[in-house]
């Protein structure tokens, strides 16, 4: 069951450790590719999450953990994760090297569209780098129009 999304403290700004000031707007990234029964390396899912969330251990089966979504100028999100919630299995796999995968986009749904005032955006496939800290793990995602789908 998908939670409904309300987000009452979006302008909220709350302090990290060792990171800077970003949006109270707590997600959980659900890993792998939508098309593969989240399997592979990318994001499969984005849903929202509130701070009681952190304390539950996910059961997906692909892993997931948390983070902040921060939107920059509209041309990038930016994740923060929340390195308590990275288990060590997802570390290793998805962390470790100082790269995050993205085998496939992450088409944002209209939801989050609506939501983040995006047009039809996505995530787009790529290595990106990770920056490392003692609370978090940042990666930058630029945000590109999402093709046209033709029809042929």
């Amino acid at each position: 069951m998908t939670k409904p999304i309300h987000f009452p403290n979006f302008q909220k700004k709350v302090h990290l450790t060792n990171s800077p000031e970003v949006p109270n707007l707590l997600v959980e990234i659900v890993y792998g590719l939508i098309n593969r029964d989240c399997r592979g390396m990318g994001i499969c899912k984005i849903n929202h999450a509130t701070e009681s969330d952190l304390s539950i251990n996910t059961n997906t089966v692909c892993g997931s953990s948390f983070a902040y979504l921060h939107l920059e100028k509209e041309t990038m999100i930016r994740l923060y994760f929340l390195r308590s919630t990275i288990s060590a299995s997802q570390y290793e796999r998805r962390f470790q090297s100082g790269y995050f995968l993205l085998e496939e986009p992450y088409v944002f749904t209209e939801e989050w569209r609506t939501f983040l005032a995006i047009d039809e955006v996505q995530l787009e496939a790529g290595v990106y780098s990770v920056q490392f800290s003692k609370a978090y793990l940042q990666v930058d995602l630029p945000l590109t129009k999402r093709p046209r789908s033709s029809s042929i």
